[in-house]
């Protein structure tokens, strides 16, 4: 079973930091190549640049680079 990401969910998560959305997933941001936790202390990107992930394993693996603030 493969577990799917509502975008639209997740992109409200990141704009609110919402903390009941640690862990929960992780997004990565096309324009700067970092992934970063749902509730950090960068400001939401822009939508269209925003990917999600459900761990930072698959991040990674795509080529994004942690965030250093988390």
């Amino acid at each position: 079973m493969t577990l799917m990401l509502d975008p639209e969910v997740c992109y409200g998560a990141l704009q609110t930091k919402h903390t009941r959305f640690d862990g929960q997933f992780f997004v990565a941001v096309y324009t700067t190549g970092i992934l970063c936790r749902p509730i950090g202390s960068a400001n939401a990107p822009q939508r269209q640049d925003c990917t999600f992930f459900l761990n930072a394993a698959a991040a990674q693996g795509r080529g994004f680079c942690p965030c250093l603030r988390c």
